[in-house]
């Protein structure tokens, strides 16, 4: 564990066991996915709708979609990342670290799975990025709120080290900006808006469901992936 992890796990885990009210929010918290990805997701629809200085949506809704595409794209190698890099261990496990736990938190809570990078932090640093480049104000907003709602309850655990974090920052902002530079972001959403336009139950539909899975961290795929990878295992 480097320096600036051990200080900054130091201080947040001092907090840890000092009061129920505080880790019983704290432990909500990291799992009610309405204050999770419920809260970001909704600011995107709402977005959606907005206008930009020419008084139509085309651009915002644009940003829109390149923002979840993105975000998709930085998930995808924050796994391949946890994959292929050596493992780390999470604080919670960390021997050497000697972490307290919260009243309430669940101790075999990812067990077995590298900590770096933050699953989370790609994620919704992805998506707050999309929000700052349409919204000023909400991106700052949602800036903070991913800080304190989002990503520090995730040290405060012990699922993440602080570099975990800043790692899934940097990746998932990355991301999102690569997939809002002009000639990407044109090709990707131009389809997508002619087929919103041609056929809105259908996209709206499928929308909705993009949305949904976001805001819960794509548990449910998660879920499916895992029962399809076993499935294979045992017909192999």
């Amino acid at each position: 564990m480097n320096y600036f992890d051990r200080q900054v796990l130091e201080f947040i885990n001092g907090f840890s066991q000092r009061s129920w009210t505080l880790d019983y929010v704290i432990t909500r918290l990291a799992v009610w996915d309405f204050f999770k990805g419920g809260i970001v997701v909704a600011i995107l629809w709402a977005l959606w709708f907005a206008r930009d200085q020419e008084g139509v949506g085309a651009e915002p809704r644009r940003t829109v979609l390149a923002t979840f595409a993105g975000s998709f794209v930085a998930v995808f190698f924050a796994r391949v990342f946890a994959t292929i890099l050596p493992f780390r261990l999470r604080p919670l496990y960390q021997p050497a670290f000697h972490f307290r736990p919260p009243f309430g938190s669940s101790v075999g809570m990812l067990e077995g799975w590298s900590s770096f990078p933050s699953d989370h932090a790609t994620l919704f640093a992805g998506l707050v990025t999309g929000i700052f480049l349409i919204s000023r104000r909400l991106g700052i907003f949602s800036t903070f709120y991913a800080l304190l709602v989002i990503l520090i309850p995730r040290i405060y655990l012990g699922l993440h080290y602080p570099t975990d974090i800043l790692g899934g920052i940097l990746l998932g902002c990355v991301c999102v900006l690569l997939t809002n530079g002009s000639m990407i972001k044109k090709t990707l959403t131009d389809p997508l808006l002619v087929w919103s336009e041609k056929y809105p139950p259908l996209f709206y539909g499928a929308f909705f469901l993009v949305a949904y899975e976001t805001a819960c961290l794509f548990i449910d795929i998660r879920r499916f992936g895992s029962f399809l990878l076993k499935a294979v295992v045992r017909l192999v």
